[in-house]
């Protein structure tokens, strides 16, 4: 009945190379440290399983909620651990859908269950709030009020969805859909988990728009990352360089040697 000549055929993460499977979890694996979290050493003897065909997505799941359900690790531990999972399977995904929905589908599908109690997952956050930058001596971004959060993003998610990429060259497509992503992070929609979920949408538009986004940058700089977005959404005293070294180094194959620290205010 469904004999067509060209059948549809089913995704599965699990047919991914090597290579792929390998930037996937570098991506899933090192943004866990812009929350100072280290997935444990369990779960990178998985993805080495994982990576050379020897254990499926799911097996490798399976696997690390036995592990956590034991009793024996700690909650950071545990979070590290099941956020990657899930945020690998979101990056193996072939589907994206260029919307606010997918920003909160993304937030639950990484956190339910893993943030404190009272913490809405899959859903903005309801107060304001600030934290102390050690890369601005002490102060805060200027997040975005929470009563202006839906609004905020329709208008940044309007304004992206009808931008002409068309007549750009490729160093303007990168810098100007980095500073998207960069303006969802500033919003900081959500009470916990911002720079992970508005990393990962951006990471699958990126890929909508046809770049190859590099593994290493996010493997081992994901902490210097975050401390750059920080600096780019500083409006008294912004520093925009060090997000557009990250997205050089990313997006367009540049070789920025990037310090072991974004500095702070007092040292520029």
């Amino acid at each position: 009945m469904y004999a067509e000549e060209i059948p549809y055929i089913e995704d599965d993460i699990d047919d991914l190379s090597p290579e792929e499977k390998r930037g996937n979890w570098d991506i899933a694996l090192g943004l866990q440290a812009v929350d100072n979290l280290k997935p444990s050493k369990y779960l990178y003897g998985l993805v080495e399983e994982n990576i050379a065909g020897r254990k499926t997505y799911s097996e490798v799941l399976d696997e690390v909620e036995a592990y956590h359900a034991s009793g024996k690790t700690n909650h950071d531990e545990r979070e590290a651990d099941i956020v990657s999972v899930r945020m690998n399977r979101i990056l193996a995904e072939a589907g994206f859908s260029f919307r606010t929905g997918t920003l909160k589908r993304f937030h639950k599908l990484l956190f339910d269950g893993q943030l404190p109690p009272g913490f809405p997952v899959g859903e903005y956050r309801t107060k304001n709030i600030k934290k102390r930058e050690r890369v601005l001596d002490g102060k805060s971004v200027e997040y975005e009020t929470a009563d202006m959060i839906e609004e905020a993003l329709a208008a940044d998610f309007e304004k992206e969805k009808a931008f002409d990429y068309s007549k750009m060259s490729v160093v303007e497509k990168a810098h100007h859909a980095m500073q998207f992503i960069s303006g969802i992070w500033r919003i900081h929609p959500f009470r916990e988990g911002n720079t992970r979920t508005a990393t990962l949408f951006g990471i699958k538009h990126l890929r909508s728009l046809g770049f190859s986004v590099g593994n290493e940058p996010f493997r081992d700089n994901s902490k210097w990352y975050r401390d750059a977005l920080v600096m780019d959404n500083y409006t008294a005293d912004r520093h925009p360089e060090y997000l557009q070294m990250f997205t050089e180094n990313t997006l367009l194959g540049g070789k920025n040697i990037l310090p072991a620290a974004v500095p702070t205010l007092q040292e520029h």
